[in-house]
């Protein structure tokens, strides 16, 4: 037990945590807006790769090269999804997914950025920044939620004719969902390359793409705070399953499936979340009442 606490709170696991919770958040942002991404490699090494090439070639801070990369794959994003979002459902995740592989065949041809070898001499992830970088998402991610751009993107979801029908302007909403979770990958693909320190593309495969899936699915589609419920646990889950490690995603498969049969919208949903309210409301009353 000592050792699992005291790898739990190591920089190791809590920097992995907190790169997790981003990532689900990344895609919990497009999906929410009807979308379902599976670049999220590809966007994740676009970030990474381009932080490092600012850090290691031109020695920009890394906190400027974190927000120039982010910025700019989400200008990317923007700009790939006016194409992209004439397809939708599994044309569109099959659209995001190639782009993940194109990506990588670039940076595997690339000398410029280390081709195969990679690059690395990067460095500047702390947990503090991490954690600074998590809370800012999840704020966003709470805003846009509880905002009217979040109940566009709710319409959309459910019905993109009938949001169309009332006058939603579909495509700039899909456009700044797919942007903004771009964005948020290339962020934590930077946050990942300046800790680990050295890079190539072989690290972002199609399996960080489907880890962050099962996240958010076993989270929970409707809120961000499903994203963030949902990558914490299963971070947690191969330290506490240790000698499992190996079938860690055998291990995942498993509880999605069982997921999908239970509880198909997720652990934490809306309705999850009005029945917590109003239980608080009612032991605050009784607090005050005694």
């Amino acid at each position: 037990k000592s050792d699992m606490l005291s790898f739990v709170f190591s920089d190791a696991f809590l920097i992995t945590m907190g790169i997790n919770i981003i990532l689900a958040l990344s895609l919990y942002i497009p999906f929410s807006a009807g979308q379902w991404s599976l670049g999220i490699s590809g966007f994740m090494s676009l970030g990474a790769y381009g932080a490092s090439a600012l850090t290691v070639k031109y020695h920009v801070p890394f906190l400027g090269a974190l927000l120039l990369s982010g910025i700019s794959v989400g200008l990317m994003g923007a700009v790939f999804a006016f194409p992209a979002l004439r397809i939708k459902g599994i044309f569109l995740a099959i659209a995001t997914l190639g782009l993940g592989e194109i990506v990588t065949t670039v940076f595997n041809s690339w000398e410029y950025v280390g081709g195969l070898s990679g690059i690395s001499g990067m460095r500047g992830t702390t947990v503090a920044n991490t954690y600074v970088i998590v809370a800012t998402c999840i704020f966003i991610s709470w805003i846009i939620a509880n905002s009217r751009f979040g109940l566009l993107c709710d319409a959309l979801r459910q019905d993109e004719l009938a949001a169309d029908s009332l006058g939603v302007n579909c495509t700039l909403v899909k456009v700044l969902a797919f942007s903004l979770g771009a964005c948020m990958t290339a962020v934590a693909g930077a946050l990942f390359a300046h800790y680990i320190f050295y890079i190539e593309p072989s690290v972002f495969e199609f399996n960080t793409t489907m880890m962050v899936v099962i996240f958010l699915v076993f989270g929970g589609l409707e809120t961000p705070w499903g994203a963030v419920v949902g990558a914490v646990l299963l971070t947690l889950l191969p330290e506490l399953i240790r000698g499992l490690m190996e079938w860690r995603m055998v291990v995942y498969g498993a509880l999605l499936c069982v997921m999908m049969v239970i509880r198909p919208n997720g652990l934490i949903t809306k309705e999850s979340i009005r029945i917590a309210k109003t239980f608080l409301r009612m032991g605050r009353r009784r607090a005050v009442t005694r």
